[in-house]
């Protein structure tokens, strides 16, 4: 993605170039077979954001909806291949779990500030006010984590 180019799904320029603004990927993926033969703006953003989310899906629990970054950090740290589909078996959930609750560990682990401190300078609590700001891996894999327990419960796969 190049800021300002303006280039929308197969470079269609519904939207001009903004300076500094960040423009979507130029080509939707469907070479051709697209079903618009002229698409609006609307339509190129919507392909756009589509390849950027994980849905995750099961038989037990409501959809969860991920930007790409976060859902591929999630997928790669359980193991498995960041692909467009994928599943994780009711007998892989387990580790999954295990997985993501020890990537956690680490995380919290690497930065003991999370916790919190007494006696510290002005300038660390800046840095503290700056990181409360910031959304956490445990904050980003509740959902993932709650939706794999539902679904080892009522043994069902979750899939994306």
């Amino acid at each position: 993605m190049q800021p300002g180019s303006g280039a929308l799904h197969g470079g269609c320029g519904a939207l001009p170039a903004v300076p500094g603004a960040v423009a979507v990927q130029s080509d939707c993926g469907l070479r051709g077979r697209c079903l618009y033969s002229k698409p609006s703006a609307l339509t190129c953003v919507v392909q756009a954001l589509r390849s950027m989310l994980y849905k995750f899906k099961s038989r037990a629990t409501a959809d969860v909806i991920m930007l790409e970054a976060n859902g591929r950090q999630l997928l790669q740290i359980m193991g498995k291949s960041p692909d467009p589909h994928g599943i994780v078996t009711v007998a892989q959930i387990p580790a999954a779990i295990a997985a993501l609750e020890a990537a956690i560990a680490a995380d919290e682990k690497r930065d003991p500030a999370a916790a919190g401190a007494n006696g510290r300078g002005a300038e660390e609590e800046e840095r503290d006010a700056e990181r409360a700001n910031t959304v956490r891996l445990h904050q980003r894999a509740a959902p993932l984590i709650d939706m794999l327990r539902r679904s080892a419960a009522e043994e069902a796969d979750v899939t994306w």
